[in-house]
Order: C-alpha cells, then structure tokens, then sequence
C-alpha cells in the first residue's frame, strides 16, 4: 500500500481507518477495522488493472485492462490463515483460462466472484467461483497443493459452446490426472486443443 491518505479513529480497544491509497499500483478506497479480538476486517473498492493480481502467478488469468473490484479481508492476527472475498466486473479486461483453452476479449460483458483461502501468502483453496461471460459459464471449488499445482476441482456447472456438464477433477501424487463428468453433453477436443495440435496424449476412458 502506498500513497494513502485518509483517517484513523481508535475507540474502546478498536481501531478504525478509512481513506484512499495505491494497492498493488491500483488505486483503492479502502475501510479497515480491527476489534479488541484482533480480528481484522478490510473493505477494497478498485480500479484494479491486472498486473495487481500479479501475486496469485500463474493462477492471474487477467492478461490486460482495467476491472471493478470489491474485495473484502478478514484475517484473525492471532492466526496465519485468512480469506479474501471478491468480487469484479471484468468488462475491460482481457481473460486467458488455459486449462479450458478459453479467451475473452477485452469490452465484453463477464463478471467473477469467488473466496480465496491463503495460509500467510500460500493460496489453499478458492471455494464458490462464479464465472460468468457472454458464452461461458462456471461455477466451481478449487483446492492447491503446497506447490500450487491444482489437486482437486468440483465442477459445479461448465456451459460453453457443446459444452454442458458437472463432475470433479483429481490428480494424485504420480501426476495423474482423474476426471469424473455428468452431463448432457462433452466436446472432449475442445480440451485437448493446444497450440493447433490435436493429439489425445495418455488419456484412458
């Protein structure tokens, strides 16, 4: 945080600021209380361009332009876990999802949500995504191992052209992959599409 300016009030063992800064070099308002529990509560409004989100690697799938963000931070002093809830309008923004082999331009309607679970700086889990664009939609849970790599996802809906389907993604300590799908209907090349090259590598049914 740098450039902040706002005001600070402290009350009966609770303290209280409020004012305007440059998060992540996006500027922000932001509302922060912390209680006699030490329980810290922060509120971010922003217009966050996407190298803000730089700290999540390569889980930043926000490749340019600048977003509506509402974010909210509740963290226990006393404890190293904490959660960021967000929520963005993502119009602006370019969005890259590699593992779908999806892209949507900048200046087309799609909003995000979701709550991000970390331990000090290392993201754990991101529960209750909503993704939503002009021809997408998803909804899911994702769960990290301590090298960051995706172990588990539910797949609560993915609709996106022939694509209709709900299931859960697993991978186990060999680097293999388990994926279990329901649904009306699965376009099984549109995933294995990468870099115009169409071949189905290792995949058992």
């Amino acid at each position: 945080l740098e450039k902040f300016y706002g005001k600070t009030k402290f009350n009966n063992s609770e303290l209280e600021i409020q004012g305007s800064g440059h998060l992540n070099n996006s500027i922000s308002d932001i509302k922060l209380s912390l209680n006699k529990e030490n329980l810290l509560n922060v509120d971010i409004k922003a217009d966050a361009i996407s190298q803000s989100f730089d700290f999540l690697n390569e889980y930043n799938f926000l490749k340019s332009g600048t977003s509506k963000l509402e974010m909210n931070i509740i963290k226990d002093l006393n404890k190293s876990d904490w959660i960021a809830k967000v929520k963005s309008n993502l119009f602006a923004n370019e969005v890259l999802l590699k593992f779908l082999n999806y892209n949507k331009p900048s200046n087309t309607r799609a909003s995000f949500s979701g709550e991000f679970y970390f331990n000090n700086y290392e993201l754990k889990k991101i529960k209750n995504i909503s993704f939503f664009t002009e021809d997408l939609l998803l909804s899911c849970e994702i769960f990290f191992s301590k090298n960051s790599e995706i172990k588990e996802a539910i797949i609560k809906k993915f609709i996106h052209k022939k694509n209709n389907f709900h299931g859960f993604f697993k991978s186990n300590k060999n680097n293999k992959k388990y994926i279990d799908i329901k649904g009306e209907s699965l376009d099984l090349d549109s995933f294995t599409k990468n870099n115009n090259n169409n071949k189905y590598e290792n995949i058992s049914f």
